[in-house]
């Protein structure tokens, strides 16, 4: 089961967290998930590697939460979701 990011709602650093947690446990093969380091309020900061670190190409893409700009990081999360659904056949 993929995750599905129809949802308007406002997406919340633990709503990440918990998306995060899924991924990890669905695609334990396919995703890395590195914690950087804490923000000053504490927050984890993230490196999501789809794929293999070692392979000859890479895309980089970047999602940043900031005040109330929570749709950046969704956006990412969800293409992130729908690659994964879309590399294990399930759309």
């Amino acid at each position: 089961m993929g995750l599905d990011y129809s949802s308007p709602d406002k997406y919340s650093y633990e709503d990440f967290l918990h998306d995060v947690e899924i991924l990890r446990e669905t695609y334990p093969n396919q995703i890395q998930v590195l914690k950087l380091c804490d923000t000053a309020d504490g927050r984890g900061v993230f490196d999501i590697v789809l794929g293999d670190l070692q392979g000859d190409n890479q895309i980089l893409i970047f999602g940043a939460m900031h005040a109330r700009e929570y749709i950046t990081v969704q956006v990412v999360m969800r293409q992130l979701c729908e690659t994964l659904n879309a590399l294990n056949g399930r759309e």
